[in-house]
């Protein structure tokens, strides 16, 4: 009775091996390698390739680097912060990297297994540094429309999740609710970004990416971790990102992308708030500005009818408050490569803005006014972009106008400034 069920036996193993051989249609970017991945479903129940790379030789971090280590119920998640936007996060023997670019250093750290883009602009994708970071088995993981761009292994669009290996990642929309550089225009329009939230054991880690405090954030539960994108004027300021902070209440905050924003009016801001711990680290950690730097003069204590506060140096930026009367306006010039975009990029989004009349060339530099309203008399910010790379901004305090910002950059060395190579 056995024989006959032979033939039926070596047919099943015919079919499954030729069935083995199929193919997947390629999708690999250029001047990057690894496994070729797919876009997700809705409800991401099947593991990525990704979860099929081979094991890596054990991670190892320089001991200089500063890390906090968090434990899961699937053993220590390790925190690095790398720069700006850029971060690692190592777990079960695989290195994460967040938006990693070319402006922070990565001297001794491992090379990635999987490298997660949260949208394009330049300060959060960089395929030069990505192509650095990667092996033969690193994946890079995108939303629908940067990944469509860099060609990345795995796209996932907002509110998609997918398995990667033992742990699971949602992609949580990232956008501006109101600001943008020109009327109807947003730096990070809805549909695009992605931010995640990573679920490592029994512990969920939430990276923001550039966004407002947006519906979607403020709906999210049972985060452990959040790292919070904020700076004006492309995300959100310290005093909105806490309102959002308090709506979801992590248990750990990390302000990160912070630049030029005042820190302290986020710690005074979530003082007293039972449950949430806010953990500031250092994500600027090239220097500040050497006394021999031209730039670090470029904010004078004497500027005409303006009173000025102390210079405040970061690795980032100079920022001095200027104040006549009542009115008090904040200026920062922020190093190069801090701006999102390049300076054309500027001029083009910027056009339909009102735009600033300064002493210096319209080809080395360029301003607007982002103004409540019309008139000398409109509560106003000004944005400055240099073709050099850097930029300043002007945030007005108390009851700044149109007319305020005029004279406050009469008294600026405009000219100077434009030939500046930073």
């Amino acid at each position: 009775m056995a024989k006959p069920c032979v033939p039926t036996l070596v047919l099943v193993l015919l079919l499954t091996q030729a069935c083995s051989k199929k193919e997947a249609s390629p999708h690999v970017p250029a001047k990057v390698t690894g496994p070729v991945l797919m876009e997700a479903s809705a409800t991401g129940a099947t593991p990525s390739v990704a979860s099929t790379n081979p094991a890596v030789t054990q991670l190892t971090i320089p001991p200089a680097w500063p890390r906090d280590v968090i434990p899961t119920s699937d053993g220590p998640l390790t925190i690095v912060p790398i720069h700006h936007a850029s971060l690692l996060l190592v777990h079960d023997n695989k290195a994460l990297y967040v938006d990693p670019t070319a402006e922070g250093s990565y001297d001794g750290l491992p090379k990635a297994n999987l490298i997660f883009v949260t949208h394009e602009h330049p300060d959060h994708l960089d395929l030069k540094q990505i192509g650095a970071l990667s092996g033969a088995n690193t994946s890079i993981v995108a939303g629908h429309d940067p990944g469509k761009m860099i060609g990345a292994h795995f796209m996932l669009r907002n509110g998609e999740s997918h398995f990667f290996g033992r742990f699971m990642v949602e992609a949580i929309p990232a956008y501006n609710n109101v600001r943008g550089p020109a009327p109807g225009k947003l730096y990070h329009p809805k549909g695009v970004g992605n931010g995640y939230v990573f679920t490592f054991g029994d512990q969920r880690v939430y990276v923001s990416g550039d966004t407002e405090c947006t519906q979607e954030m403020k709906a999210l539960k049972n985060i452990d971790v959040a790292f919070i994108a904020m700076r004006l004027p492309y995300t959100m300021p310290p005093s909105e990102a806490a309102d959002c902070i308090k709506a979801f209440r992590p248990k750990i905050v990390y302000p990160y992308h912070y630049q030029s924003s005042n820190l302290a009016e986020l710690q005074t801001a979530l003082m007293g708030e039972s449950g949430i711990e806010l953990r500031v680290r250092e994500w600027y950690r090239k220097g500040p500005p050497s006394a021999e730097n031209p730039l670090a003069k470029m904010l004078p204590e004497k500027a005409g009818p303006f009173a000025s506060a102390d210079l405040v140096s970061d690795p980032q930026f100079l920022r001095r408050q200027y104040s006549r009367g009542a009115t008090r306006i904040s200026v920062t010039l922020a190093m190069a490569g801090a701006t999102p975009m390049t300076f054309d990029e500027w001029v083009k989004m910027s056009a339909t803005s009102p735009q600033v009349k300064l002493d210096a060339p319209a080809s080395s530099v360029a301003g607007f006014y982002d103004c409540a309203g019309e008139g000398a008399a409109a509560p106003c910010n000004v944005h400055i972009h240099f073709r050099a790379g850097f930029h300043m901004e002007l945030m007005g305090e108390g009851k700044a106008r149109k007319s305020d910002f005029d004279a406050l950059l009469r008294e600026l060395p405009m000219r100077q400034l434009a030939v500046i190579t930073p």
